[in-house]
């Protein structure tokens, strides 16, 4: 017997939105006051965001990663392993800027099969703000897992555009909270 999607849980998830540093955005300047990013040292020139081609080649995405409980604590546990894992950074690396108030919920795609299917109905989010403290790319062959084979800077937008469409409504809202869309 099969469990309905329905009635299962949601599996705790930390999610990164990397920016560079930088001074003087006329995009930012527009940001609204009191949401994260209404200060432009958050963001590049062309507040642009990293993203990661997956492995699978299934589309481009922010790091993101399960909370492995117990060796997690708790979401910040579980964010500097996960972007030691994909990106290859250390803690000295970058900086945790905000944490969102509320996680970000997604359903998982049905017709993917694979072995979260059968214990989650989706994805429970908890979203940070990361300043990268280089202006390079991270280098991939110092992560430990092989999660991405490519990274790059991009608008909000073109994250949005380059997301499988299961998690599209998540990145909208987790863009917005940020000040980004």
């Amino acid at each position: 017997m099969t469990t309905p999607p329905s009635s299962l849980p949601y599996r705790p998830n930390v999610l990164a939105v990397f920016f560079k540093t930088i001074a003087n955005c006329e995009r930012c300047m527009k940001i609204p006051k009191n949401t994260l990013l209404d200060k432009c040292d958050l963001v590049d020139a062309h507040c642009r965001v990293l993203v990661g081609l997956r492995s699978d080649k299934r589309g481009w995405q922010f790091p993101q990663g399960g909370i492995d409980f117990p060796t997690d604590a708790t979401p910040k546990d579980a964010l500097l392993r996960e972007i030691k894992e994909e990106l290859g950074l250390d803690p000295a690396d970058y900086e945790i800027k905000h944490m969102l108030g509320q996680p970000i919920y997604y359903e998982f795609d049905p017709s993917n099969v694979n072995r979260f299917l059968k214990l989650f109905r989706g994805q429970e989010q908890f979203w940070f703000a990361c300043l990268l403290n280089s202006p390079h790319l991270p280098d991939l062959s110092k992560a430990t897992d092989d999660e991405f084979i490519d990274v790059k800077w991009v608008s909000p937008s073109q994250a949005l555009d380059g997301i499988v469409p299961f998690k599209r409504a998540a990145y909208v809202e987790g863009l917005t909270q940020l000040g980004l869309l």
